[in-house]
């Protein structure tokens, strides 16, 4: 996913604003449901954005959709409810049976996790970065490790496996 180094603001009870938006070039449409819509016009600008992001998308356009979750009353009151929020999601993924319903419950229990690095205040999408990093780091120290003593990662059993990504979290910074 590459960096927004820029991002147009348009208002989503503004269809043809958003088909405009699309040629300046920006890197990132923020379909606003908030400040530049009228409070009566909200419930009618909903159907409106999720058509624009559907055209937005064909084209290739990166948006999202800014809805302020603290004036629809849909935020949680304190940490304790956030976190069990995610233990829910988790609960409902376990429990999806297809492909699709496995998709929609792994995007909710993503956007739960969003919601605890808002709460604790972290930046999430730097958290998912620096774990990425840390993965890669330790994989490649766990096949060092192989190497060195002559292993061939792939006929481990599982329970060796998970000996070398320990001593690998052991022997590495991050």
């Amino acid at each position: 996913m590459k960096p927004y180094r820029s991002s147009l603001f348009v208002p989503g009870n503004r269809p043809a604003w958003m088909e405009k938006a699309a040629g300046y070039g920006a890197d990132c449409l923020i379909l606003d449901l908030e400040d530049s819509v009228p409070d009566q016009e909200k419930v009618a600008a909903r159907p409106l954005v999720k058509a624009g992001i559907k055209a937005l998308k064909a084209k290739g356009q990166a948006c999202n959709v800014r809805v302020n979750g603290y004036a629809t009353g849909l935020t949680l009151d304190d940490i304790e409810g956030v976190l069990e929020k995610v233990q829910e999601e988790l609960r409902e993924l376990k429990k999806a049976t297809t492909q699709d319903e496995r998709e929609k419950e792994l995007g909710d229990v993503f956007l739960a996790l969003v919601n605890v690095a808002r709460w604790l205040k972290l930046d999430a999408e730097g958290a998912m970065r620096r774990a990425n990093d840390r993965f890669f780091q330790r994989f490649v120290h766990m096949e060092k490790l192989c190497q060195e003593r002559g292993l061939k990662f792939a006929d481990l059993p599982i329970e060796e496996k998970e000996a070398l990504w320990q001593e690998a979290k052991k022997a590495t910074t991050g």
